[in-house]
Formats: C-alpha cells, structure tokens, sequence
C-alpha cells in the first residue's frame, strides 16, 4: 500500500479522534479533562507530583486514568564503567507518594557510562471509582535514590482522566 493512501486514512483518524474529544461533554453522564506539561523534569530521589488534574463528577462513577510520556536516562561522561538505574511513574490519588497499583518502571541494570542516553516512551491505564465533587489525580516520579551516576528526566507528560457513571 502506498503512502498516498495511507496518509489521507491517518489525517482522517486523527480529525476523528480530536472531534470526538471535543464532544465528550455532550454525552450524558461523561466529563473530561487533561492536563500535560512540555517541561522536563528532574527526577530525585523522593516521590514528586509530576502533572496534576481535577475533575468535577457529576455522580458516583468511575475515572478512566490515562498517563503517558517519555523518561529519559543520561549517564554522566565521568562514568566509565556500566550503572544500574532505575526509575518509576505511578497514577491515581496520592500525591507525593507511589501509587503501587498503577504504576510503571524503567530498570536498566548496565547502562554504558560516557554520557549515554537512553529513552523510554510509557503509557499506564487504570480505573478508578470516584464520588460525586471534586477528585484530584496525580502522576508521580522517582529515580533510583541510590545512584549518583546519571540522571533520570521525564518530558512530555500527559495525564488524562474521563468519567462515565458506571462501568461497561
């Protein structure tokens, strides 16, 4: 198949994805909301809030809890000798803390010195059950508080959470 076909299918897709977005609100029962941030962030070596969102529910329901980005190891160059690192994004209601059942690590158990660099795109997707009012959700990181041989960033963060009143 060739990329003329396959180039105006995408563009389709896509304006069909950001108009359903948009429309979200128009559905009985439905909220939406997001937050991102283009910063890159430092990991360090205690749970911080990366990107936090609230939404308002309507009722009693449930949150559809999507949070994605990318972390980003660099190797300091006067490291010569293989690191192991690691570090971990979690989501969902607790702030400055894990949030163990939501969560996702990156674990490189011997990655080159030299100032190398190592990106890892992530996706994590939870459902969490929410009271009528305000609910805050949150996306946290932490690197390996036990290494001083590289540094952990985290960019392009997005933390998406939509409501429906009861689950399918």
């Amino acid at each position: 198949m060739s990329c003329m076909r396959i180039a105006p299918i995408a563009v389709l897709v896509a304006f069909t994805f950001l108009w359903a977005a948009t429309q979200v609100h128009a559905i009985t029962g439905v909220e939406f909301e997001f937050a991102a941030t283009d910063e890159s962030i430092e990991l360090t070596n205690s749970y911080e809030d990366l990107v936090t969102l609230t939404l308002r529910a309507p009722t009693s329901g449930y949150v559809v809890l999507t949070g994605s980005g990318t972390l980003t190891l660099t190797t300091f160059t006067s490291t010569v000798e293989p690191v192991w690192a690691w570090a971990g994004i979690s989501i969902g209601r607790i702030s400055g803390a894990s949030n163990n059942e939501n969560e996702t690590g990156i674990e490189i158990p011997s990655a080159e010195g030299g100032g190398k660099s190592y990106r890892y795109p992530f996706s994590i997707t939870t459902v969490i059950p929410v009271k009528r009012g305000v609910n805050n959700f949150y996306m946290v990181g932490i690197r390996d508080p036990n290494t001083a041989y590289s540094t952990w960033y985290a960019t392009g963060l997005k933390l998406t959470a939509i409501f429906v009143r009861r689950r399918l």
